[in-house]
């Protein structure tokens, strides 16, 4: 075990990704906003991946989420974006692979933003 902590920031707002889905012909989809914002937020995370020098994907004992929002978000659907986000990044495997966690959300007067810490 070695303890290390290994901290992420995604800037900007995150979206939740049940709210913003569009039906047509019968299936559902996310529309082009959703993608563009998934594109750059996994290029912000790599080049913070490049910065770590570690071994991708990784294996965290447990992660710690701190969301700061400007306005009130659902808790669980910004987890399940930011979970998404690091398994589709290639930083981890497998998110139903995290099992240990906390997250926290607070209140920015001027900025939102995420750090999500893995401690290895």
């Amino acid at each position: 075990m070695i303890n290390l902590p290994l901290t992420f920031t995604i800037t900007g707002p995150i979206p939740t990704k049940k709210n913003i889905v569009n039906f047509g012909k019968g299936r559902f989809y996310r529309p082009a906003e959703y993608h563009r914002w998934v594109r750059n937020a996994i290029l912000e995370l790599r080049s913070q991946k490049v910065k770590s020098g570690l071994e991708y994907p990784i294996k965290p004992e447990r992660v710690l989420f701190k969301f700061f929002i400007t306005r009130s978000k659902d808790a669980d659907n910004l987890l399940g974006t930011v979970f998404d986000l690091f398994q589709e990044s290639g930083i981890v495997q497998n998110d139903k692979n995290i099992t240990h966690g906390q997250f926290a959300v607070e209140k920015s007067d001027k900025e939102e933003y995420c750090e999500v810490t893995f401690v290895l």
